[in-house]
């Protein structure tokens, strides 16, 4: 069995809090702290700013007021995503702004979640711990070498599998290195292969994330549902085929599909829930060209492979 890694694990426990209450501040420090989180404080947006791009503290989420002192959360929210060393971080809006614009801004700029506050302490607890949990299956692995994006640099096509939020992970880093703006293509198909394996090969139902999410059982519940016979046999297809200016990447699954048309904008309704967001992030922000297939099951991905493929949103 691999040796722990202790930066890892210290990475994984590290939450910076951007709050200029201190009594709120306190307070969240005092809930994530029961969960042996381990919380930085800041108390304006520069100050949040300063601290990150120090780079001497790791931190694996970020919860972030949306009215600050001077800069405001949104303008924080912005200046993470445009950091390439940053932008993967979980950004969490906690905030007494109810709006559905300001709602749809924040998610628009790439947030991770929207709590309103006051906010229940399990609340804030289980949607910290699925950002941190995300935030892990994106980081790098350090063993991860080039070999096999450079091999797939001689690959016309193929077909891939994944059963694992591991191998999805692996699998999703090393097709996103062939590619303009890998970070964003990486967290667009890791995205889809995700929904692919919880909720198509596992069965696992929104509304049954929703309270796996809320009880902090949602890795806990795929590892279980993984070991299970009846899904035993079941995996997630990855066609790869390279034309001379895009990959192509067709994404199937086993199950029986689902409703995908709500999910690919922002629902101000759904912006509450602990999830829930990921297919519209990836449609609008992360990957350029995906199209659902028939019941939702089969995905295809179209990825331009020249200087200026991959359009950020703003530029959509």
């Amino acid at each position: 069995m691999p040796t722990p890694d202790p930066q890892k694990a210290e990475q994984k426990r590290h939450i910076l809090v951007v709050e200029d209450d201190k009594t709120t501040a306190k307070i969240m420090q005092r809930i994530l702290s029961t969960s042996d989180f381990i919380v930085t404080i800041a108390s304006d947006g520069e100050s949040a700013i300063d601290l990150l791009s120090q780079g001497t503290q790791k931190f694996a989420c970020i919860l972030l007021d949306c009215i600050l002192p001077g800069m405001t959360g949104l303008d924080v929210l912005r200046r993470i995503k445009e950091d390439i060393a940053l932008r993967n971080i979980p950004v969490i809006i906690c905030t007494a702004l109810t709006d559905a614009n300001n709602i749809r801004n924040a998610f628009k700029n790439e947030a991770f979640s929207y709590l309103i506050k006051p906010f229940p302490a399990n609340l804030l607890n289980s949607v910290a711990h699925a950002a941190v949990d995300r935030h892990l299956a994106h980081a790098p692995d350090q063993v991860d070498g080039q070999q096999p994006a450079c091999a797939l640099e001689l690959l016309d096509s193929g077909k891939f599998h994944c059963r694992t939020l591991e191998d999805a992970r692996k699998l999703a880093m090393m097709l996103a290195a062939i590619c303009p703006n890998p970070d964003r293509v990486t967290s667009g198909l890791l995205e889809l292969f995700i929904n692919g394996i919880e909720h198509g090969m596992l069965g696992i139902a929104y509304a049954e994330k929703t309270q796996l999410i809320l009880s902090e059982s949602w890795l806990a519940e795929v590892e279980r549902r993984l070991e299970m016979d009846c899904y035993r046999d079941r995996k997630v297809v990855v066609a790869f085929e390279r034309r001379p200016d895009e990959l192509e990447l067709t994404i199937s699954d086993d199950g029986p599909g689902f409703s995908y048309q709500c999910y690919l904008d922002f629902d101000p309704e759904r912006a509450l829930h602990p999830h829930g967001r990921g297919i519209a992030m990836t449609c609008l922000f992360n990957l350029e060209h995906v199209e659902f297939l028939g019941c939702g099951n089969t995905v295809r991905v179209r990825i331009r492979l020249t200087e200026n493929a991959d359009e950020n949103a703003a530029g959509k």
